[in-house]
C-alpha cells in the first residue's frame, strides 16, 4: 500500500458665482476601477453577513431621482480613427484661454479642444454634463481615454459675445476658469482641451477638459468592414503595468484579447470585426491603487458608420436624498440590468455593504479612486477583517454623479461590465459615500464614490447533499470526454468509503485508523487519498486530478457544517 500526502485545494478560486457677471461654474470628473477576483479570499472561514433586501422596499426606491431623456446631434462628421492628429482652430476666447494654461505647465491637444468646444455647445447646462454625453463626444472627437475632469464656466447674459470674439468684458470669466483648473500632480503634463460656445438655452459656456495620460495608443480606426481585423497598440504612461484590453462584441459577449506585451508597458492586440455592430474595447492596467485601472475606452463600429447623434438621460438628484437611498437606487439598475439580460438577480447582502461603504468612505478622504487601500488593503483582506467569506470575490469601485449614470458608465466598460453581470456570484453589496459640496460651486452636483461588492456564498448554487458527489462524477465525465480523455472508471464502493471520510473530514475530525483495509477489501491492492478544501462547489470538479489519462476513483463530498464549505475526498486506486 502507499499513501499520498493529501492535497489541499483552497479557492479563494452650476455654483462659483459672481452676480455682476452672471457667471456660473463647476467641476465634473469620473473614475472608474475594476476588480475582478473569480477566486478567493484567504482560507479563513468567517460568519456570514445577513441576506436581506435594502433597508427600504422596492417601491419607491427612485424618489427623489429624476431622469429627463434628450437627444444630440454633433456638429460635424465624427473623427476617422483615434490616435491620429487633427486640425483645430481656436476661436480667439479658447486661444486667450489655451495660453494660460500652457504658460502653466499643460500641453493644449486639438483632438480634446474638439470635444470641449462640442460639449459647451452641446451640453444640456452648465453643470449637470451627463457621462453617456461625455464618453460618446470623446469618441466623435477621435479620444480614447476615460472621462477628462470637465471646468465649466457659463455666462446665462452675454451681451460681449465671448462665445464670438474675446474683449475686455470676457476676461473675467476666462480668469474664473483658468483659476479652476488644476495642473498635473504628476511629472507627466496635463492635456488639455478648451472649447467657447453658446448652447441651444442662449447661454455662453466656457469649458476646459484636463487628462493626465496613461496610455499613448497607435492610430485606430472608428469604422472598420465585418471581417477586418482591428488593430490595437500602445504603450502605457506614467507608473502602470501588466495592460489588458477588453472587448464587447455587438452580442454582449464579453472577453479578454490575447495580447504581446512588452518589458517597456508596449502592448498589442488584434480584434476580429466579425458581425455588425459596435465594439467597445477598453485597455487595463495595474496602477497605483491597484489592478483594473481604466487606461482607455473606446468603440469601434464594425460593417456600420460611427453614429452623429447620441441619446442621453439627465440625471437630477433632489437635495435630502441620503446616500442609502442611492446605493439603493443603483441596486436596482443592477438587478435591473441583469434580468433584461436573463441573467439571475442578486441578492442584497448587509455586510457586504457595510464592507464597500467603508471602502468607499476612504476613498473619498484618500482622494482616490482604486481597489487598494494604504490603510486597509484590497478587496479580500476587507472581507477576511470583516470575517465575510466568499467563493468568489469581485468589486467595481467609481466616482460618478448618480445611480444610473455609474451604472450606464460601468456596462460601457467591458470589464465592468463582466462584473456587473457575472454568474459566479449571488450576492451583492453597495456603498456609497457623497462627496463634499463645492465651496465656489454649491448648486453643482456632488461626487458620488461608489463600491460594490460582489460575492458567492459558500455552499450558494450547489446540489442538495445527497447529490453532491454524483453530480461530481458527472461534471468530471462531461469534462473528460470535451478534452478526449478516457472515461473515468467510478466505483460504487469507493464512492461510499470516500463518503464517510469526507463527512468525518468536514465535521472537523480525523480520517480512522484502518479505513484502507475497507479499499482492499474491494480488491485493490494500492490506494492514493485525495483531499479537497474549497468554499464553492464549482470549483471541485476542476480539480487537476481528475483529468490524468487513466482515472479509477470513488468520490466523498460532504458540506462543512462550520463555514457551508465543502470537503472532497477521492480514492485513486490502480
Amino acid at each position: 500500500m502507499r499513501r499520498r500526502t493529501p492535497r489541499y485545494w483552497n479557492c479563494y478560486p452650476e455654483p462659483l458665482s459672481s452676480s455682476k457677471s452672471g457667471l456660473h461654474s463647476g467641476l465634473l470628473a469620473l473614475a472608474l476601477a475594476l476588480a475582478p477576483s473569480p477566486g478567493c479570499d484567504g482560507t479563513r472561514a468567517g460568519a456570514q453577513g445577513q441576506s436581506r433586501s435594502p433597508r427600504r422596499a422596492q417601491r419607491g426606491v427612485f424618489d427623489g431621482i429624476t431622469l429627463t431623456p434628450l437627444e444630440v446631434e454633433f456638429s460635424g462628421p465624427p473623427a476617422k480613427a483615434y490616435g491620429t492628429p487633427l486640425r483645430h482652430t481656436l476661436s480667439p476666447t479658447e486661444t486667450s484661454i489655451a495660453t494660460a494654461l500652457a504658460e502653466r505647465g499643460m500641453q493644449s491637444d486639438p483632438a480634446l479642444d474638439r470635444a470641449a468646444r462640442e460639449l459647451a455647445r452641446a451640453a444640456p447646462n452648465g453643470t449637470n454634463v451627463p457621462t453617456r454625453l461625455i464618453e460618446a463626444v470623446l469618441a466623435w472627437a477621435g479620444i480614447v481615454n476615460p472621462p477628462p475632469r470637465l471646468v465649466v464656466v457659463e455666462l446665462p447674459e452675454d451681451p460681449a459675445a465671448c462665445f464670438r470674439d474675446y474683449t475686455a468684458a470676457c476676461q473675467g470669466a476666462v480668469a474664473s476658469l483658468v483659476s479652476k483648473v488644476e495642473p498635473s500632480p504628476t511629472r507627466i503634463p496635463a492635456r488639455f482641451g478648451v472649447g467657447v460656445a453658446r448652447g441651444s438655452d442662449g447661454h455662453t459656456r466656457m469649458l476646459t477638459a484636463v487628462v493626465a495620460p496613461m496610455v499613448a495608443m497607435t492610430s485606430i480606426p472608428t469604422s472598420v468592414s465585418v471581417g477586418q481585423r482591428i488593430d490595437i497598440g500602445g504603450r502605457l504612461v506614467g507608473a502602470r503595468s501588466t495592460p489588458t484590453v477588453e472587448v464587447v462584441e455587438p452580442s454582449g459577449r464579453v472577453y479578454t484579447a490575447p495580447a504581446s506585451v512588452s518589458l517597456d508597458g508596449s502592448f498589442s492586440a488584434q480584434i476580429e470585426c466579425a458581425s455588425r455592430g459596435v465594439y467597445q474595447i477598453e485597455v487595463m492596467a495595474a496602477g497605483a491603487h491597484g489592478p483594473g485601472e481604466v487606461v482607455a475606452n473606446f468603440p469601434v463600429s464594425c460593417g456600420q458608420p460611427p453614429p452623429r447623434r447620441v441619446r442621453i438621460e439627465l440625471e437630477r438628484i433632489s437635495p435630502g436624498v441620503e446616500a442609502d437611498a442611492l446605493a439603493r437606487a443603483n441596486f436596482a439598475h443592477l438587478n435591473h440590468e441583469r434580468k433584461q439580460r436573463g441573467v439571475a438577480p442578486l441578492s442584497w447582502d448587509e455586510r457586504a455593504a457595510r464592507v464597500a461603504l467603508g471602502h468607499s468612505r476612504d476613498m473619498m478622504r484618500g482622494g482616490y479612486v482604486g481597489h487598494v487601500s494604504p490603510t486597509t488593503g484590497d478587496v479580500g483582506a476587507r472581507f477576511k477583517r470583516a470575517r465575510l467569506v466568499g467563493a468568489v470575490i469581485r468589486e467595481n469601485v467609481a466616482l460618478g454623479y448618480g445611480p444610473k449614470g455609474v451604472h450606464d458608465s460601468l456596462m460601457s466598460s467591458p470589464g465592468h461590465r463582466g462584473n456587473l453581470l457575472a454568474q459566479d456570484v449571488t450576492h451583492v453589496g453597495i456603498g456609497v459615500v457623497i462627496g463634499p459640496e463645492d465651496p465656489d460651486a454649491p448648486e453643482a452636483p456632488r461626487g458620488l464614490f461608489v463600491t460594490q461588492n460582489f460575492f458567492k456564498k459558500p455552499g450558494a448554487g450547489a446540489p442538495r447533499d445527497g447529490q453532491l458527489a454524483p453530480t461530481i462524477r458527472a461534471r468530471v465525465d462531461g469534462a473528460r470526454t470535451e478534452r478526449a480523455l478516457a472515461a473515468a472508471r467510478w466505483d460504487d464502493g469507493l464512492d461510499v468509503v470516500a463518503n464517510t471520510l469526507a463527512a468525518r473530514v468536514a465535521a472537523g475530525r480525523r480520517l480512522p485508523s484502518g479505513w484502507e483495509q475497507e479499499v482492499f477489501d474491494l480488491g485493490y491492492e494500492t490506494v492514493d487519498t485525495h483531499q479537497v478544501s474549497a468554499p464553492d462547489f464549482d470549483a471541485l470538479p476542476a480539480v487537476d486530478l481528475f483529468f490524468a489519462p487513466q482515472l479509477s476513483a470513488g468520490v466523498g463530498v460532504a458540506r462543512k457544517p462550520k463555514d457551508q464549505g465543502f470537503v472532497m475526498i477521492v480514492l485513486v486506486v490502480g
